[in-house]
């Protein structure tokens, strides 16, 4: 796998967004409480650093290693004694976990990686799985229903027009599609404004504008349009997984971030959607090919 170049994701000298990763560290737990113990080995893939989280893992007697191509992280993993693999470890082992994590990941796989390095990664850690392991997937995901047009108000003129950098950034970078601003009877922007677009694009500028404009340049080239579909094609078909559980996960912690930027009273959609992924051992790659048509 070629490393996502750390332009793009160090991220960790970040204050706001190491804050942000710590307060979100017993989401991040919770999604995965459930298939931790004795005897599992788990991989944390992309795993930043996060202590209060790597606590919550190990107590449950889980043996946790951490993956990162951010040398910073790998320093700080290095410092604090904390079990973690290189990539070209990682590439030649087989067999070894019980569940593998990807947590606020996928995203980044899609937003930066060419489709031969996603092809090679996703072969990658199906071979570092074990056979009756699980892969866990807790990403951003947008609501059902995302054509649904609507709208979503600026909540002061203070921060009106950092709302409105980040919707022209990520414009700029083809995340989402120019959107109305609502206007009056004289054609004039109301303000602070309004924005009307699908609800796939409304939850783009949502949840990019909370981490503040100090994560623009890094935040505003990726999509958080995480959808079933995408794992279905990346890991499932190729490898053959399926899809055993999703839920939505709403984390509170995020609501007064995003009070700041928007009038909204609770959280409209899921912070994320986690997926658990098992090896369907009725429909292998092999057998979907031998099943088409000759």
């Amino acid at each position: 796998m070629s490393q996502i170049r750390s332009e793009h994701l160090e991220n960790h000298t970040n204050k706001t967004y190491q804050e942000r990763m710590n307060q979100t560290a017993s989401s991040k737990f919770g999604a995965i409480e459930k298939h931790l113990g004795k005897n599992i080995k788990l991989l944390d893939f992309g795993s930043g650093f996060s202590p209060e989280f790597i606590k919550q893992v190990t107590q449950t007697g889980t043996h946790y290693v951490a993956y990162d191509v951010s040398q910073i992280v790998q320093s700080q993993l290095q410092e604090n004694n904390i079990d973690f693999i290189t990539k070209e470890q990682l590439e030649n082992i087989e067999d070894e976990f019980d569940i593998i994590y990807m947590s606020s990941v996928f995203h980044e796989l899609m937003s930066y990686l060419s489709r031969p390095e996603r092809t090679k990664t996703f072969a990658m850690l199906d071979r570092a799985l074990k056979p009756d392991g699980v892969i866990i997937i807790r990403d951003w995901g947008p609501s059902d229903t995302p054509n649904l047009v609507t709208s979503i108000k600026v909540a002061s003129g203070d921060v009106n027009d950092e709302v409105y950098t980040w919707v022209e950034a990520l414009v700029k970078n083809s995340v989402i599609s120019m959107l109305t601003i609502v206007c009056d009877d004289n054609d004039s922007p109301i303000t602070p404004y309004t924005y009307k677009a699908n609800s796939q694009t409304i939850y783009e500028i949502m949840f990019h504008a909370v981490w503040g404009l100090d994560s623009l340049e890094r935040e505003s080239k990726e999509s958080y349009v995480i959808v079933d579909h995408l794992i279905h094609k990346w890991i499932c078909a190729p490898h053959g997984y399926k899809i055993t559980q999703s839920q939505n996960e709403f984390d509170e912690t995020y609501l007064p971030h995003l009070q700041k930027y928007f009038k909204i009273d609770s959280i409209p959609w899921p912070t994320k959607v986690i997926y658990e992924l098992k090896r369907d051992r009725n429909n292998t790659p092999a057998n979907f090919i031998a099943q088409l048509p000759q």
